[in-house]
């Protein structure tokens, strides 16, 4: 194998990693979308989850940029990846359960 190719395998094998991270994001967003508008029928309920999804994201990205653009970048990796982490796992921990729970509750209370 050329000395060059060998250089460039971690880069595919993170760009392979992307990639299927994307496809399994994009699966979940749509089950979950489709769970969403499956228990409530409304388009309302999907942009509230969409905007709860992506602003935070958006918003971090923004403020992330300018810390680590004006401070030691080991340093602000290491106080950004804790919280990051936790909303995280907080996020993919409960969606189904808090989300289609509220939905089923209203649901519920219809009936």
């Amino acid at each position: 194998m050329n000395g060059k190719l060998k250089k460039l395998i971690p880069f595919y094998v993170l760009m392979l990693s992307v990639i299927l991270s994307q496809v399994g994001m994009s699966v979940y967003i749509t089950a979950l979308n489709w769970r969403v508008i499956e228990f409530s029928n409304s388009a309302f309920h999907i942009g509230v989850i969409a905007t709860s999804m992506t602003l935070p994201q958006f918003l971090f990205s923004l403020m992330g940029g300018a810390i680590a653009d004006n401070k030691d970048k080991l340093r602000s990796l290491r106080l950004i990846l804790v919280p990051v982490s936790y909303t995280h796992l907080r996020a993919h921990e409960t969606p189904e359960h808090l989300v289609c729970r509220l939905l089923l509750e209203k649901k519920k209370k219809k009936k």
